[in-house]
């Protein structure tokens, strides 16, 4: 019986569901199953994801490998780098999930220079200090105390999975686009280097049971990557919840 693999591929205007197998001779054949637009919403002057049409295309492109009776046996979910959601302690939404696209991190991104130099940041994560990092988005939710809120982060494409599954993780490759993972402990360290968080990055590849929702036929595997940019060999999860306040590796 043949093993089917799905990559589901969310770009920022667009998303589509390629799914994969091995052949007689031992070739992988993919083939494209299902395509969707991605769009994001202005609301109050800000840019934001439309989470809940993204997830609905998800199932969509699920229940048409069904409809073609090619179930995959492993998902894997790759986004573009930096955004994420804050969950509080119900795992319900604090706000809308921003865009990167969106200009909110041209304060925050100076106010926190005034603690921590680009250089000395450079040195600690090894990512370039782009307006739109994880790091300046967090440090505006911090500045509007929207942190005291939560309970846990999850990266872009990780939610989708635990929307999918219910199980709460973040991916290694995600997580190294945020500007806040030590590029030499691989973990999240503050100005000092003590760690700032109860639970630890463990390199490994991470399997989810069975879907939670109906139409998501198959099992979850987060071994593909979960960032278009960095997904490479690097398969591992971190969870990403803030112990304490508004605690955050600065």
């Amino acid at each position: 019986m043949k093993k089917y693999y799905l990559a589901i591929d969310i770009g920022a205007t667009s998303g589509r569901h390629i799914l994969a197998h091995y052949d007689e001779n031992n070739e992988l054949v993919y083939e494209e199953v299902y395509r969707f637009l991605n769009k994001t919403i202005k609301k109050d002057g800000h840019l934001f994801w439309d989470v809940d049409l993204l997830f609905k295309n998800i199932i969509d492109g699920l229940k048409e490998c069904k409809k073609i009776n090619k179930i995959p046996t492993f998902i894997g979910i790759d986004t573009f780098g930096v955004d994420y959601c804050l969950l509080d302690e119900n795992d319900k939404l604090v706000r809308d999930i921003y865009s990167y696209r969106d200009f909110r991190t041209d304060i925050s991104k100076v106010e926190f220079e005034k603690e921590m130099g680009i250089d000395t940041l450079f040195k600690k994560t090894g990512v370039y200090p782009h307006s739109f990092n994880t790091l300046y988005q967090l440090y505006d939710d911090k500045m509007h105390g929207l942190l005291k809120k939560t309970k846990t982060i999850m990266y872009y494409p990780c939610y989708l999975a635990y929307l999918l599954t219910g199980v709460k993780n973040n991916e290694i490759s995600i997580a190294s686009t945020s500007g806040m993972l030590s590029s030499k402990t691989r973990d999240y360290d503050d100005a000092n280097g003590q760690k700032r968080y109860v639970t630890e990055v463990v390199v490994e590849e991470t399997y989810f049971a069975d879907s939670r929702r109906d139409g998501a036929a198959g099992d979850f595997d987060s071994n593909f990557g979960a960032d278009q940019s960095q997904s490479a060999d690097m398969g591992a999860t971190s969870e990403f919840e803030v112990s304490s306040g508004d605690d955050l590796p600065f």
